[in-house]
Formats: structure tokens, C-alpha cells, sequence
């Protein structure tokens, strides 16, 4: 204890000291990440998807039909059992056939909606048949689609929850349907990404699969895009090698909530992918530009240490050598609901990642989520081409499509150059009140 170094009464004690440190670790490694809305390459048909919204809307309805169901997973890139909507016996009869008993018929449109599963042969499906269609209106479908199968013990559940708190989350776990005793779910808070649908996947005793990871993943992309889907249960799913199977599926909807841009919905926001692009400075130049990550610590380190003095003391306000590990941390670890670091990237094959950070501008919201605050910077061996101009009007048009009012900036009035530069980006200059030695520059975004 003198010499302050860790020493516990018993093993028990040390096992558990050891274990929240593995714990902090872990949960630190997480804070690094950064999924996006869309991890995968296939952007979703959201207008498929709103169509089902519509159709909900409609009917008058929050849990959808098997058919709806299958067309709202499937424009998010998710397949399940096929779904044959069947008007005559004789058809229920050719469905049944391809898609092998048992199977599931259902009577959508009725109300109470009808379900007969586990229908095993020709004869029980007639009787099912004469049961269901027996007591369906004018408007009533009848659809037919393979059972789920009975005793999978190593089948699961991926299930998209509604939190009244954290909003949006994903959890897997054993099937409820596959074994007559489900074990604890694990549970994440999405946006995720590959590492993290991993973790989610093995933190629930479920061995590692590219086809469920990918699963995991549209799941999660389907929770930042559709905030009126409010319970997704795709239970149980078998798993074949890397084939995953999809035996059911349900959604319940809140269809009356329509569709808004932005992730006000979840606890987390997201990476904004959408963001990433590209400027063209007047001189044909073309440059990356896309929203910082915490990855991107050691190339903004470089890229401050490369400012000349001057440079940094316009920025920082005071004589700065280099960046601390804490400032690097707030630089690159934003939250994307009320922070903004757009950076401008170019080719550098002495850089990690083959690229180096040119430029940066940023703004960080008030606490009246209408005001922020903005600053930027160009290296200067950049000065003058432009680059801080184009990326400046990137972050201005973010600003306004986040729905905030003005933008300020403080400008120390020795730094002649940034005061021309904001005027001619439309900001107004005015006496700063507290401090002779700076001005404010303040754009108005949305009356």
C-alpha cells in the first residue's frame, strides 16, 4: 500500500479488479467507434420503404402483414422466407408445393387476422383453408409461407427494440422460438459497424458469421433511416455455414410518425456518410472532404505542428507548439448532433493513411441548438488557393441543413486576412463588446 501498488485480500478480489479493467478497456475501444448510418455499400430503397409506411397508414394498421413485412426487410437488403399471396386453393396448393411443408397461411385484412402455422400436409392445408377463407371480407389476402421449423437449438434471434429512453437498440440471443429455454440477450445501441455487430454477435454466445454479421448491420442501418419502425423480431434465423435463413419475421410500425431528416430518434448519431465528397479549388485542384474521426488523431497532430506560429496563434489565440493528447481527443472525438469538423484531405504518401489534412473547419452548437460557433484554418502552404473558401461553404450549407440560425466566429483584429475572408463569405464584422483585441464574425442561416 506504501509503495501504491495494487494488492487484494483475496483472488476473487484480484479477478474482479482485473475484470473492470478489461471492462474499461473495452468500453474505451468502443468510444472510438464511429459507425455510419449505411455501412453497406447498397444504399437502401427508402422509398420502398416509406411505401409500406403509406400503405400502414392506410389500413389503419402497426403490425404489418407477412407481405409488407418481407417488402419493407427486403428494401434494406434483408431476405426471408418467400411469401405467396394466394387467391384460390389450388394456388394455396402450387405454394405449398415449392416451398415444402409445413407452412404458415395467413388471412390479412380481416379483423382478428387469421394464422394457422405448422401446417404439415395437403389435407390440414385444405381445412385451414376452408377455415380462414370462410370468415375473410372482400379486402382480405390470404398468404402462404413456410413455417418456421420446431427445435433448433442452434438457431437465433436478431430483435430491432424501441427504448423510452436510448431509442433505437439491437439485441441477439437465442431463439425464443427455437428452444424452450432462451438464454439473456445481448444488447447495443446502434448505429453499429463490423467490429461492433461482432461483439454484439459473440457477447451473446453466438459464433461468428459473415452472413449474421451482415445481418446485424442492415438491422442497424434500418434503425437509423426508418424512425417509425418501432420493433423489428426476425426469430428464428438458421444459420447454414455462411448461409443465414430468415424462418419469420415481424414488424410493428407507428406509421402516423413520418419520416425526418437527421437521427434525432437515436442516442447515438451516427457518422455522417452522406457528408463525404469533394471540392475543386479554382486552379482544377480536386480534394477530398469528409467529417473528422477519432482515427484521424495523428494526421490532425501533423497537421497543427505544420502551421507556422503566426498560423496557430490566429487559430488558438495563444503561442502553441503542438497539440496534447486531450486536445486531440476533443478535436477528433465529436458528437456529430452538435458538432461539425469538416476536413479537406490530399494525396501525401508520407502520411498515415496516404493522406494529410490541408484544411479544417468545424462548428460546435450552442446549447440553444440554434447559434454555433465556427472556426477554420488552411495550412499555408494552401493559402491562397481557395481551399479554406470551398470548405467553409460546405460547413455553411451543413449548418443550414441542421437547422441552425447563425454562425459567429471570434477573429483576434490583428488577423486582417480572416476578417476579408469572412466578409467576402457573406459574415458581418462587429465589435466584440468584452475584448478591444477581436471582432465577431456572424452569419444569419435561417430566419
Amino acid at each position: 500500500d506504501a509503495g501504491q501498488v495494487a494488492n487484494f485480500f483475496t483472488p476473487e478480489n484480484a479477478v474482479d479488479a482485473f475484470a473492470f479493467l478489461a471492462a474499461y478497456r473495452r468500453n474505451q475501444e468502443w468510444l472510438l467507434e464511429v459507425p455510419s448510418s449505411h455501412p453497406d455499400p447498397d444504399p437502401p430503397e427508402l422509398a420502398v420503404a416509406d411505401s409500406v409506411r403509406q400503405q400502414a397508414l392506410a389500413e389503419g394498421i402497426q403490425t404489418l402483414p407477412p407481405a409488407e413485412t418481407q417488402r419493407l426487410l427486403a428494401a434494406f437488403g434483408i431476405a426471408t422466407s418467400p411469401v405467396h399471396a394466394v387467391t384460390t386453393f389450388a394456388q394455396a396448393q402450387a405454394a405449398a408445393r415449392a416451398v415444402g411443408y409445413p407452412v404458415t397461411l395467413t388471412l390479412e385484412g380481416a379483423v382478428p387476422v387469421g394464422v394457422r402455422e405448422g401446417i404439415a400436409h395437403g389435407r390440414a392445408l385444405a381445412r385451414a383453408w376452408r377455415a380462414l377463407a370462410s370468415g375473410s371480407t372482400p379486402d382480405a389476402k390470404l398468404v402462404l409461407q413456410r413455417s418456421p421449423p420446431a427445435g433448433l437449438a442452434g438457431a437465433c434471434a436478431i430483435v430491432l427494440a424501441s427504448d423510452p429512453v436510448f431509442g433505437p437498440v439491437i439485441a441477439a440471443g437465442a431463439s425464443v422460438r427455437g428452444v424452450a429455454a432462451p438464454r439473456a440477450r445481448k444488447v447495443m445501441l446502434p448505429p453499429l459497424n463490423r467490429r461492433l455487430a461482432t461483439d454484439l454477435l459473440s457477447g451473446a454466445g453466438i459464433a461468428r458469421n459473415e452472413g449474421l454479421t451482415r445481418l446485424v448491420l442492415q438491422v442497424s442501418a434500418l434503425a437509423c433511416a426508418l424512425p417509425w419502425v418501432r420493433g423489428v423480431a426476425l426469430d428464428p434465423v438458421v444459420v447454414a455455414g455462411d448461409r443465414v435463413e430468415i424462418a419469420a419475421a415481424r414488424v410493428i410500425a407507428q406509421p402516423k410518425r413520418k419520416p425526418a431528416s437527421g437521427y434525432g430518434h437515436m442516442a447515438i448519431h451516427p457518422y455522417p456518410v452522406e457528408l463525404e465528397g469533394s471540392i475543386t479549388l479554382r486552379d482544377g485542384t480536386t480534394l477530398a472532404i469528409r467529417p473528422i474521426r477519432p482515427e484521424d488523431a495523428e494526421i490532425e497532430r501533423r497537421f497543427v505542428a505544420s502551421l507556422s506560429d503566426e498560423t496557430r496563434y490566429f487559430r488558438f489565440f495563444y503561442r502553441l507548439h503542438e497539440l496534447t493528447p486531450a486536445m486531440l481527443g476533443r478535436f477528433t472525438q465529436v458528437d456529430y448532433d452538435r458538432e461539425l469538423a469538416l476536413l479537406a484531405l490530399a494525396l501525401d504518401a508520407t502520411a498515415p493513411g496516404g493522406l494529410s489534412i490541408v484544411a479544417i473547419a468545424r462548428y460546435i452548437a450552442n446549447l440553444d441548438h440554434e447559434t454555433a460557433e465556427f472556426a477554420v484554418v488552411a495550412a499555408d502552404a494552401w493559402h491562397g488557393r481557395g481551399v479554406a473558401t470551398e470548405l467553409m461553404k460546405a460547413l455553411i450549407t451543413c449548418a443550414k441543413q441542421k437547422g441552425l440560425k447563425r454562425l459567429a466566429g471570434t477573429i483576434l483584429r490583428a488577423n486582417t486576412n480572416m476578417i476579408r475572408f469572412s466578409q467576402a463569405l457573406g459574415f458581418t464584422i462587429r465589435e466584440d463588446a468584452g475584448d478591444p483585441e477581436q471582432v465577431t464574425a456572424e452569419m444569419v442561416l435561417n430566419a
